[in-house]
């Protein structure tokens, strides 16, 4: 429906018939919905970017993953302060020597990391954000200790 300036406007329209006296009447109700209509857009628009965001964040979430089971190397991801391991792949859990690690603090899966000095250089790498390569420094590993 066109109204003044040219202007469209969405309206929800309804039509009820009664009688009265015996004369038939057609009430007619128009609701503009246009701002609805369009806050509707909005959302809908909003929530399929959001859709598309999880869905891309799922797959390179997924790529890590694989990227990490692949090579031979040790590797893990790990979060938060606290050092929770995130993703671990075989050749870590070989390494440390367990494999229900995920969830589990490193000082908690690998403790003597903490005398060695390793916790702290996690600790400033998570401050300061900048990498840390080691060259030529050694870790030992108790994997015959029982753990927990």
């Amino acid at each position: 429906m066109q109204i003044t300036g040219g202007n469209t406007a969405e309206f929800r329209f309804s039509a009820e018939r009664f009688e009265q006296n015996d004369q038939v009447y057609i009430i007619g109700t128009g609701v503009d919905i246009t701002k609805q209509k369009e806050l509707e857009g909005k959302l809908n628009a909003s929530l399929q970017q959001e859709s598309a965001q999880r869905k891309k964040a799922e797959a390179d979430r997924e790529k890590l993953k694989e990227m990490f089971e692949e090579p031979p190397t040790p590797k893990c991801v790990m979060e938060g302060p606290e050092f929770r391991y995130v993703i671990a792949n075989k050749a870590y859990q070989e390494v440390v020597g367990q494999q229900t690690i995920i969830g589990k603090k490193l000082t908690d899966v690998i403790p003597e990391v903490k005398q060695q000095g390793y916790v702290d250089l996690l600790e400033k790498v998570y401050q300061t954000g900048e990498p840390y390569m080691g060259r030529g420094q050694q870790v030992e590993i108790n994997k015959e200790k029982e753990r927990f």
